[in-house]
């Protein structure tokens, strides 16, 4: 086998060539543990929303804790991630009710 190089300029160069890498995936894996001392004034049903900007799929859902302001999930999800971009996380917490209403969130970004 024989092969032959021979420089070509660079304003000739076509790129669209050169095959493009697979994208660099990764899983991450987070848990809902709970929530403690809800801000709510009597009995509420809270559920976790966790979203991402980056990320497969682009949120979960924990399922709803009835009356308890100090809910345990313990809920693990899994997100697909880029590896070339680091994703943002935040976490909602919501009353289940019509509409749902928001008791707390935070994130990580």
């Amino acid at each position: 086998l024989r092969v032959r190089f021979e420089p070509t300029a660079p304003a000739k160069f076509d790129w669209n060539l050169v095959p493009k890498a697979p994208p660099r995936l990764g899983v991450l894996v987070v848990t809902i543990v709970g929530a403690r001392h809800l801000p709510v004034g009597g009995a509420c049903d809270p559920f976790a929303l966790l979203q991402s900007n980056v990320c497969t799929p682009i949120e979960h859902r924990t399922a709803v804790v009835q009356q308890n302001p100090h809910p345990d999930w313990g809920s693990t999800f899994q997100f697909v991630v880029n590896g070339d971009q680091i994703p943002e996380l935040s976490v909602q917490v919501f009353h289940d009710g019509e509409p749902p209403e928001e008791l707390g969130s935070s994130s990580i970004p």
